[in-house]
Formats: structure tokens, C-alpha cells, sequence
């Protein structure tokens, strides 16, 4: 018995290592680098120095979402809807989706039109949920649901249940 858990923990923790070097690759390949990112262990320990900006479809958003985020949106974004939130020049802010695309597309114009200290979260919402951190549904209540976007984005979440719905 004692072998076959060291195999499984031996054989999950190389998935682990192979999601991670083809997350890492997926996400050179993609983002431009022109804004700071953070990963998601530093997000964690300093959550509530950041205002938390989602910015995915509103159907991803309702599935779950990092406690306490505020959906901004991707294809729908509106710098009018952040005018609402009136950004505090001292809180920085954090952007995140799936994989860390889309934000930093918002983030770099959150940047350039508020001029406050944004942020792209490191892998989004599927490397925060794989590596155990908790995200929230609508009831904010903790789920282990997680859009997957695509199938393709999908199959980078291995610590969720992905729906697509």
C-alpha cells in the first residue's frame, strides 16, 4: 500500500512538473511582457494590499472567481465601469483570467488610462486554483468549479472540476 501512494505522489507530481513547464510555455509564446506580473503565492500572502479585477467572459465569472474580485469583463471592457469603482490611487491592482492573456491586455489599459500601479496575475485563476488556492461561486461560496474557457485552455486545470458552461 505504502508503494502505491509513493507512485501516485511520485506520478502526480510529474503531471505537476509537465502542466507547469507547458503553462510557462503557452504563456511565453502569448503574453507581451510589458506589464508587471504577480504570481499567485505573492497575491496570496499580500491579497488584501490589491483591489482584484476578473477579466473574463461574465459566463466564466459566474462559475467561480478569487474571493472578493470585481468582474470587469474582456470582449465587453468599459474604462466607464472602473470609473465607478473609484480606484484608490494607493490600492494597487491585480487583473486576472484564465491563463493570464486577456488581463493583460485590461491591465496594460487600466495602466494607461488610470495610471495606477497595475498588475497580470501569473497563470490567472487555473494556476491559483492548481496550486490549492480557493476560488468562490456566485453564492461566494468556495467551489471547485472552474470555466475552463476552451478545451484547449481547459486542460491546463488539474486541481478543479472544469465546466464549460
Amino acid at each position: 500500500m505504502k508503494t502505491y501512494l509513493s507512485f501516485l505522489l511520485i506520478l502526480f507530481s510529474a503531471f505537476q512538473i509537465v502542466y507547469s513547464q507547458e503553462l510557462d510555455e503557452a504563456l511565453k509564446k502569448y503574453l507581451k511582457n510589458d506589464i508587471p506580473i504577480i504570481s499567485v503565492e505573492e497575491l496570496q500572502a499580500n491579497y488584501k494590499d490589491y483591489l482584484i479585477l476578473d477579466a473574463r467572459a461574465i459566463e466564466e465569472f459566474k462559475v467561480s472567481k478569487l474571493d472578493q474580485s470585481v468582474w470587469v469583463g474582456y470582449e465587453n471592457f468599459s474604462a466607464e465601469r472602473l470609473k465607478q469603482l473609484s480606484l484608490e490611487k494607493n490600492k494597487k491592482i491585480v487583473v486576472y483570467c484564465s491563463i493570464g492573456v486577456r488581463s493583460e491586455e485590461i491591465a496594460r489599459t487600466i495602466k494607461e488610462d488610470f495610471a495606477v500601479e497595475t498588475y497580470n496575475l501569473y497563470g490567472g485563476i487555473f494556476l491559483w486554483k492548481n496550486k490549492g488556492f480557493t476560488v468562490v461561486n456566485k453564492e461566494n461560496k468556495p467551489t471547485n468549479k472552474v470555466h475552463g474557457y476552451s478545451r484547449k485552455w481547459g486542460s491546463y486545470l488539474i486541481q478543479a472540476e472544469v465546466v464549460y458552461e
